[in-house]
């Protein structure tokens, strides 16, 4: 029985080896991008700053809160678009941000949290203008 997990393990290692000295044509082969779930595939281009603050960020947040219970990485998310509002005076980016914290706290239960993320939505709400 241990010989033959050995061997396993040998023949492994070998197919390993074999698939990384290919190069990396026939490791992206082997990936397939379908693979990884959509929110993860998000989640990866927002943090090498491909994504942008958008109301698809809100709807990966509600993924990543309420289905993955992944609250870090929709903080993370939050914080970028924060992030962005600030650099580059989109005021529609802070109101992302506050979106998702806003689920963030309804998630966790913070009622501070979720009290400074509607004021925070009620600051940044678009005035109409009338003509």
């Amino acid at each position: 029985m241990l010989q033959a997990s050995s061997a396993l393990l040998k023949g492994t290692v070998l197919v390993l080896l074999a698939v990384a000295g290919a190069g990396q044509a026939l490791a992206a082969a082997v990936k397939e991008p379908s693979a990884m779930p959509t929110a993860s595939r998000h989640v990866q281009a927002f943090a090498t700053g491909e994504g942008v603050c958008d109301s698809d960020r809100v709807k990966e947040a509600v993924s990543l809160i309420y289905e993955q219970d992944n609250v870090n990485a929709a903080a993370r998310i939050a914080l970028r678009c924060e992030m962005e509002a600030n650099s580059e005076g989109r005021p529609f980016n802070r109101t992302i941000a506050s979106r998702i914290k806003a689920l963030i706290a309804l998630r966790t239960r913070d009622m501070a949290a979720l009290k400074m993320a509607g004021e925070s939505l009620v600051a940044d709400a678009q005035v109409p203008e009338y003509v």
